[in-house]
């Protein structure tokens, strides 16, 4: 009867220690969550700020980014822009022509076809 009383009490010695083992160990890991909370959100304010800066960087530096940008274009002379000027209107005003010269010759095809 001793043994049993004995055994009990060394388990429920047993028992207690794990239990207190347990709340070790869930403190231990509520510390650690809320280490990691904290952690976690620094880097989302650190992402937000860093977001709103950039914003702001993006609407003043859009127009220098323009004005760079026009810097680098290889601009034509006034020569090289007056010959390519008359290319472009020579070949517009061609294709014009040719298409005005098809259609004519198309209508004369369908009046003969169709008598309209």
């Amino acid at each position: 009867m001793r043994d049993v009383r004995l055994r009990a009490s060394q388990d429920a010695e047993e028992a207690a220690d794990r239990e207190d083992g347990e709340a070790e160990t869930l403190r231990t890991r509520e510390e650690g969550v809320e280490e990691a909370d904290e952690e976690l959100g620094k880097k989302i304010q650190a992402a937000r700020e860093g977001r709103a800066a950039t914003k702001d960087a993006e609407k003043t530096g859009y127009a220098q980014q323009v004005l760079e940008e026009l810097q680098r274009v290889e601009w034509p002379g006034a020569g090289a822009a007056f010959t390519r000027t008359l290319l472009v209107i020579s070949i517009v005003g061609g294709a014009g022509a040719l298409l005005l010269v098809l259609n004519a010759a198309l209508a004369q095809v369908s009046e003969r076809l169709f008598g309209l």
